[in-house]
């Protein structure tokens, strides 16, 4: 009954707000039968529009209309204040912490880990939740849509993360991926754990808690550079959103279906068949037995442990208290389905914001691969979109050559952004990197290795550039003026008198010089002065001094 009266006081205020609108000259409407519609439109006794009478093309009008006014409001509110009042929050939360750890040197982890031995501190925490929770909801209710109408509108290369509740604090994935991708959208990671608050245990989700924070403050430099395309976005963390958990508990079982279908080679169209399938398979021998591709029973793509191990390292952290959990089949499929709600979550939300999935997990990425085997409508796009999630990817991935490109500092990637420097950088990331045909394992270290192939070949004809401006350099400073002046002295005095008194020096040296004349020759040291700095500022020269600093490359 109130969800009525709720929708009755909605359509009265769009079409009384439509009626306004015509009024007052601030809308136009040219079809005659939303007209006619319009003018039947009556009013009850308590004064309220009467449903009745409002037909479909007056309600789509006025909905329009209002969604209008909307997105005209929203577009008032820029990206980027949205973004500063989010790390506010943070900074007034975390920040003395953040703080405490740079300058001790430690990690997120680590302080967090630290912070949860203190019964006060994690008390402290406890008893603030409800009402922090509270806020961080009102604030994405408010910002949220905000945040979805300036993605969306932006037709640019977005990588939406997902696959975990943050990216990992060991990397900054925005500043591999960046170097790629135009926005990284991050989700949230304190909106998805205060959902977390019935379930978990309070000093677990304390720990989550600091560690994620922390690691989120890292990213405020890029989020909130001043750039006409942003490196870095927080976005609300939709599964808080009871109808969003919805479609993606029904996406997931329906891959479940699919996935159980492959591990035992049997079709199953129901919840209701799998289960009368798994029922019966009471311990983990007979389960394992009837598996038919028992590679895609993964509980963790990174563990060392045995499968019993896995199961019942599994069933402690989560179904811990759960009878049912002494069921393997049961803990198996408990795990899958939460395994593919993640992925199906970072496809939605990829979908919702107009971006490709980015997973850095390789568990949550091994499940992604899958669902996209199970998949059978078309996507649009489909090979861009392909080639793009796996350089993404590739990009992300831990290893020495994927390190090198992740430790590239927030300082430097914004400096190349400025620059203008990602549309160059794309085409050398990506040169010869088409048509992928599928997400395997294999594609992914092909276009790994590809990637690397393109860096290196960019970074060693650099390299050669470089050399060939030391080159001419020394044949400037040689050929022209070594009968003047020795070339070291003439480097040093290069480097410390400003431009503007360099022909009135060379001026005074014209008779010695020769052919070449004063102007020439300021002429020649800017030239080669413009191409010292172009190499520098390119796109390659940044990330070639870096390499060269960080890791002794040529």
């Amino acid at each position: 009954w109130l969800g009525g009266v709720m929708d009755r006081n909605e359509l009265h205020d769009l079409v009384v707000s439509l009626k306004e609108k015509l009024t007052a000259g601030k809308l136009e409407l040219h079809d005659p039968a939303v007209l006619r519609e319009l003018s039947e439109v009556r009013f009850a006794d308590d004064g309220k529009v009467d449903p009745a009478s409002v037909g479909s093309r007056v309600k789509a009008t006025a909905y329009a209309s209002a969604a209008a006014d909307a997105s005209r409001e929203m577009e008032q509110i820029p990206l980027v204040e949205v973004q500063n009042r989010y790390f506010k929050v943070l900074e007034d939360n975390f920040g003395t912490i953040y703080s405490d750890m740079r300058r001790r040197g430690l990690n997120p982890q680590k302080v967090a880990d630290l912070l949860a031995l203190q019964d006060k501190v994690v008390n402290a925490f406890t008893s603030d939740l409800q009402e922090f929770s509270a806020g961080l909801a009102e604030f994405w209710e408010f910002y949220g849509p905000i945040v979805e109408f300036h993605l969306r509108k932006r037709r640019t290369l977005k990588s939406v993360f997902g696959g975990d509740v943050f990216p990992s604090y060991t990397s900054n994935i925005a500043c591999s991926v960046g170097l790629y991708a135009d926005t990284i959208v991050l989700p949230d990671p304190l909106h998805r754990l205060t959902t977390f608050a019935s379930v978990m245990p309070p000093k677990a989700l304390f720990r989550l808690a600091i560690k994620h924070a922390l690691n989120a403050l890292s990213y405020r430099d890029l989020a909130l550079a001043e750039l006409d395309v942003p490196i870095v976005v927080i976005a609300p963390d939709y599964i808080a959103d009871t109808a969003y958990r919805r479609v993606l508990q029904s996406a997931a079982e329906a891959d479940v279906l699919e996935h159980f279908s492959a591990v035992f080679g049997t079709h199953f169209s129901s919840q209701a068949e799998l289960d009368e399938f798994l029922n019966p398979l009471s311990d983990l021998s007979s389960l394992l037995k009837r598996a038919v591709e028992p590679d895609r029973i993964l509980f963790d793509a990174e563990s060392n442990a045995t499968l019993p191990e896995q199961f019942r390292g599994y069933e402690n952290e989560f179904l811990k208290g759960d009878e049912s959990a002494s069921r393997p089949a049961y803990v198996l499929k408990h795990m899958v389905l939460g395994r593919l709600l993640l992925a199906n979550d970072v496809v939605l939300r990829g979908i919702r914001l107009g971006g490709n999935p980015l997973i850095d997990a390789p568990t949550s990425w091994r499940y992604f691969q899958w669902k996209n085997e199970y998949q059978e409508r078309p996507v649009p796009d489909e090979s861009a979109s392909k080639r793009d999630v796996l350089i993404s990817k590739a990009l992300s991935l831990d290893g020495r050559e994927q390190r090198m490109l992740s430790g590239i500092p927030p300082e430097s990637l914004i400096e190349l952004r400025r620059n203008g420097a990602l549309s160059e950088l794309r085409e050398m990331i990506c040169r010869g990197v088409d048509d992928v045909d599928s997400a395997s394992e294999s594609d992914l270290t092909s276009v790994a290795n590809h990637l690397i192939e393109n860096i290196d070949n960019a970074l060693a004809e650099h390299a050669k550039q470089l050399e060939a401006l030391t080159v001419s350099r020394l044949k400037f400073y040689g050929l022209d003026v070594s009968r003047w002046i020795a070339a070291g002295g003439f480097s040093i005095a290069a480097a410390a008198v400003p431009e503007a008194r360099w022909l009135s020096l060379l001026g005074a040296a014209g008779s010695v010089l020769g052919a070449s004349k004063p102007e020439e020759l300021l002429a020649r040291h800017r030239d080669l002065k413009s191409e010292s700095e172009r190499l520098k500022r390119s796109p390659t020269g940044i990330m070639f001094w870096h390499l060269k600093k960080n890791f002794g490359f040529y």
